[in-house]
């Protein structure tokens, strides 16, 4: 199963540094992805992230999280309190070793060697995984750019 979420950068080429997060303009809240009921004891095998830029390389990773919280704007230093990591995160997959540039977008998929189980601490009749996308290098982006990123479940 693939649950995917898109989101539009800010209208500006404001560059990122190693760190920085990724998100929409005023944006300060992780991206949920919500999962089927239908799945029993849920775990990501991968992820994917469609880009409109296709030019520039970037590396990320995206942080997954049992809960939603107050995360950086655009643009800012990814700082998660302790509380939000030590009861909430679930783990991480980066994204970027390798872009496949078609003529209007990119595309990075990563697939894990190790499952990550999605069930610490969820409720799964209505659960939603959140994620934090950061950048590891620098990045310059397009101005309003749209991130589309893809979660492979088994």
């Amino acid at each position: 199963m693939i649950i995917s979420q898109s989101f539009t950068r800010p209208a500006d080429t404001t560059a990122y540094a190693s760190g920085d997060v990724m998100n929409g303009s005023a944006v300060t809240v992780p991206i949920s992805f919500t999962l089927s009921q239908l799945m029993i004891n849920p775990c990501v095998t991968g992820a994917s992230i469609v880009s409109s830029n296709q030019t520039g390389t970037f590396t990320g990773i995206l942080h997954l999280f049992t809960t939603s919280f107050t995360t950086a704007a655009d643009n800012a230093a990814f700082a998660p309190t302790d509380s939000d990591v030590s009861n909430y995160y679930l783990g991480a997959v980066s994204i970027g070793a390798a872009w496949n540039a078609f003529t209007a977008n990119k595309v990075s998929t990563t697939l894990l060697t190790n499952k990550l189980p999605l069930s610490k601490n969820m409720n799964l009749d209505s659960a939603i995984v959140y994620g934090v996308l950061v950048a590891t290098s620098a990045y310059t982006p397009i101005s309003g750019e749209v991130l589309t990123i893809n979660l492979f479940l088994a």
